[in-house]
């Protein structure tokens, strides 16, 4: 009784003002503020939305009445977390916006979009000069965060690119390298050698020596979701391996000839293989026979790109065309003519395509679905040639990547292009 009579001895702290009562839901911006959300903020609240819920009624125990009452409140407070936190997040990704009709995006630099951009930015764009052992094949991590180098005079290494080209390993291999690629990760890889298949660890350790795979290899990829490796010779074979217990998954006999250009596509892992005889086949290891067959070009195939959807397919020709084709209805979109043939192609995740022409690289926004009227930028390298132009896949740090609700870290691509000499 003595306690409840006795006075305050501090003052109490100010109440906040009573929140106005709305039928709405709250809005997004202002915590406080108890009006009634726009149009803008519930499009943006819809897409963090989970789904309907569990409804409470009809429950007839009170304590998962109030179990899931708590949950649904929980869900809700995270939906509008998240909801608050997208205005921190970049919407669009950066691109070149021409200020008039007579400004070009295709004559701007390097040099001149380094001094622009911001520092972390700048830092992505080097050049690194390997001058003796080239030309050069590049392979990316799934993540992008390792960069795999083989040089055709048997130069191997492997280098983290982020904030600096730091060399991680390297090795010489004392032979020809026509190819090689990351497997599951960065901790093996995979080189199509002089006579035999090599699989290698990170520090360059020998693993296994794959001689099932004579008389030689010209070209690799690896199907990640399969764990499969892919490999295509002279003599036209295709082959499939395990890379989980080592053994031959299929053998195929394409009877084309020699192959030295194949791509897997990045959305349903069917191997498309271009021919001399200006052909593309798409391949799958089940079957013997091709399940598609294109006649592309009046000459050899030099070289493929597919989209990450899997809906567009570039190939580049001996004869100086480059084409687009809809894989959907295996019908030719538009055509162009380049003043030499493009010896490498990709196709990044935003659908950028990157074409090594010559002593340049060419990348087209928005080449696939329309015809693209003038590159939207060019990278010259005065005096030397392009060999192989890559895009390298992004991965979910990175702070122009916007990630999808539910995305699980997906490789994403931006228009990094490294060039081989």
């Amino acid at each position: 009784h003595a306690l409840h009579a006795c006075p305050r001895r501090y003052p109490s702290a100010p109440l906040p003002p009573p929140m106005a009562k709305s039928r709405g839901q709250p809005k997004l911006l202002s915590a406080s503020d108890g009006g009634k959300m726009n149009a803008a903020e519930r499009k943006r609240l819809s897409r963090y939305s989970r789904g309907d819920g569990n409804s409470s009624k009809g429950v007839t125990k009170p304590g998962l009445k109030r179990s899931i009452k708590r949950g649904e409140a929980k869900i809700g407070a995270a939906e509008r977390k998240a909801a608050q936190a997208e205005v921190l997040q970049p919407s669009e990704a950066g691109f070149l916006e021409a200020e008039g009709p007579l400004e070009r995006t295709c004559r701007v630099r390097q040099s001149q979009l380094a001094a622009m951009v911001d520092e972390q930015t700048a830092a992505k764009a080097y050049e690194v000069q390997l001058p003796d052992l080239g030309p050069y094949r590049v392979a990316f991590t799934a993540n992008g965060r390792r960069l795999l180098l083989g040089g055709r005079k048997g130069h191997v290494a492997v280098a983290r690119w982020e904030g600096g080209f730091h060399v991680l390993s390297e090795l010489q291999l004392r032979e020809t390298v026509r190819d090689l690629t990351f497997l599951r990760d960065h901790t093996m890889f995979a080189v199509a050698q002089h006579k035999n298949l090599y699989i290698y660890d990170a520090s360059g350790t020998e693993l296994h020596c794959l001689r099932s795979h004579r008389p030689d290899v010209q070209r690799l990829a690896y199907l990640k979701y399969h764990w499969l490796l892919a490999t295509v010779g002279s003599t036209g074979q295709l082959r499939y391996l395990d890379v989980s217990t080592g053994e031959n998954v299929s053998d195929i006999r394409t009877r084309l000839g020699e192959c030295d250009c194949m791509r897997a596509s990045p959305y349903n892992a069917v191997v498309h293989l271009g021919h001399t005889n200006g052909t593309v086949t798409l391949w799958t290891p089940n079957m013997h026979e091709p399940v598609a067959k294109l006649l592309c070009h009046k000459g050899a195939v030099a070289d493929l790109a597919i989209d990450r959807a899997g809906r567009y397919l570039a190939t580049s020709g001996r004869d100086g065309t480059l084409k687009v084709w809809d894989v959907r209805t295996y019908r030719p979109l538009h055509s162009y003519r380049t003043p030499r043939p493009v010896t490498s192609m990709d196709v990044s995740d935003r659908g950028l395509l990157a074409a090594a022409c010559g002593a340049a690289v060419q990348v087209f926004k928005d080449g696939l679905a329309a015809r693209a009227s003038a590159p939207y930028m060019t990278h010259r390298l005065p005096g030397r040639e392009a060999d192989t132009s890559t895009t390298r896949p992004r991965h979910a740090n990175d702070a122009s990547t916007t990630r999808p609700r539910h995305a699980r870290d997906t490789p994403e691509t931006c228009p990094r292009r490294v060039h081989d000499m």
